[in-house]
C-alpha cells in the first residue's frame, strides 16, 4: 500500500470494489482490539448445563405417570430453551441495531463497535463541521490581493483535507503551480509559486498574533503578513437541543483546534467545568483523549483527517461527513449528515 502526501495528485480508478474498501478500513485499525459482539461463552455454558439439568428433570418427574408424556415434556425444554437461541440473539440484534444506523446515515465496520458504543461514558466533540455546519460565511480581511496570490492561495488550499480550507478554495477559481508543497495537520499548509513562500494556517504557524473575534486562518507571502479569512460558523441544526440532553446521562467535551473559539459561547451546550478546551493540535486531542480513557470510555466525533489521531485514541470514533466521498479509515464508524431516513413500502 501507498501512501501520498504532499501536493494534490490526480488520480484515475478504473476499478474498484465495495469489498477491497471494507476490507481496508478494517485492516488499518489495527489497534482495535474489539472482538465482535457475542455472548460470552461462560455464560453459554452455564446456560447450557441448567438447560440440561431442567429437562433431565422434568423427565424424571413426568416419568412416574407417563413415559411418553415425559418424553414430550423433556423434548419441549430442550427446543423451547435451545442454547442455540441464546447463541444466535445477540448477533441478530446487533445485525438489527446495524440496520437501524445504515438507515439513518450512520454506517458503523462491524458488530463489535456497536457493543463498544454501549460502555460509553463521555462524548467528545470537534468543533468545525462536526457540532457546526461546513459551509461558512467567509470574509477576507486584509490587503487586496493580486490575482497572482489569490492564483497561489487557491491552489495551496485545494491541495488540503482540512474542511475549512475547502470553503476557501472555493472563492478561487484560477489554478497555479506549486513547488514545496507542506502540510502539517491541523496547524497549517505552506508552499511555493513562482519562487514566492505562501503560509496559510493558525496565528503561530504564520508568526503574527492571534487576533480577536471569529474563527480566522491566517496567510503571509515571504513572511510578510497580508491578511485573514475570517469564518463565521453557524450551529447545525438541531444541535441545541440535543447537546443539553445528552449532557445529562454523559460527559461531553469540546475539543477544538480553533484557538479563536469562544468559550462563553458554547457554555451552554457544554456547561461542566472545564469541558470546553480550545486551540488544541492533533497530538493534544491525542493526549486528552488517552487520559479520559483511563477512567471514562469515550467517543469522539470529528469531521477531518486531523482528527485521525483521536478516532484511534478513542474507544470509539465516528467520523461526521457531508460529501460521500470522504472516507476516514481510523474511523469506527462514519456518519453522513446528507443521508435522512427512509422507509421503502411495497
Amino acid at each position: 500500500m501507498y501512501k501520498r502526501q504532499g501536493e494534490l495528485i490526480n488520480v484515475i480508478v478504473a476499478e474498484s470494489t465495495s469489498d477491497e474498501i471494507s476490507d481496508l478500513w478494517r485492516d488499518l485499525k489495527n489497534d482495535n482490539t474489539a472482538t465482535e459482539a457475542t455472548v460470552s461463552p461462560k455464560v453459554i455454558t452455564y446456560f447450557t448445563i441448567f438447560i440440561l439439568s431442567l429437562s433431565t428433570g422434568t423427565f424424571i418427574y413426568w416419568s412416574y405417570y407417563s413415559f411418553q408424556n415425559a418424553f414430550l415434556a423433556a423434548t419441549s425444554v430442550l427446543i423451547i430453551a435451545c442454547p442455540c437461541a441464546l447463541a444466535l440473539s445477540a448477533p441478530t440484534v446487533y445485525g438489527i441495531i446495524i440496520r437501524k444506523f445504515s438507515r439513518n446515515g450512520l454506517f458503523i465496520k462491524s458488530s463489535g463497535v456497536v457493543k463498544k458504543i454501549s460502555e460509553i461514558k463521555s462524548l467528545i466533540f470537534d468543533k468545525t463541521g462536526t457540532i457546526t455546519n461546513k459551509k461558512v460565511n467567509l470574509k477576507w480581511k486584509g490587503e487586496e490581493l493580486s490575482i497572482a496570490d489569490s492564483g497561489a492561495i487557491g491552489s495551496i488550499v485545494r491541495n488540503s483535507a482540512h474542511p475549512l480550507a475547502s470553503q476557501i478554495g472555493l472563492k478561487f477559481t484560477n489554478q497555479v503551480d506549486l513547488t514545496n508543497y507542506e502540510e502539517t495537520v491541523g496547524v497549517g499548509l505552506t508552499a511555493k509559486c513562482n519562487d514566492q513562500k505562501y503560509k496559510i494556517g493558525i496565528s503561530s504557524y504564520v508568526n503574527v498574533q492571534s487576533l480577536p473575534g471569529a474563527t480566522s486562518i491566517y496567510v503571509s507571502k515571504n513572511d510578510i503578513y497580508l491578511g485573514r479569512f475570517v469564518l463565521q460558523l453557524s450551529i447545525r441544526e438541531g444541535m441545541e437541543q440535543l447537546l443539553p440532553a445528552l449532557s445529562k446521562s454523559y460527559n461531553t467535551y469540546l475539543l477544538s483546534g480553533d484557538e479563536n473559539l469562544i468559550i462563553e459561547e458554547y457554555k451552554k451546550f457544554f456547561p461542566k467545568e472545564n469541558s470546553i478546551i480550545k486551540g488544541a493540535s492533533p497530538e493534544e486531542k491525542k493526549e486528552f483523549l488517552k487520559q479520559l480513557n483511563d477512567v471514562s470510555p469515550s467517543l469522539m466525533l470529528g469531521d477531518g483527517i486531523n482528527d485521525s489521531l483521536a478516532f484511534n485514541t478513542a474507544h470509539v470514533g465516528i467520523a461526521v461527513v457531508e460529501e460521500t466521498g470522504s472516507f476516514f479509515p481510523s474511523c469506527d464508524a462514519v456518519s453522513y449528515t446528507h443521508l435522512r431516513a427512509h422507509e421503502t413500502r411495497h
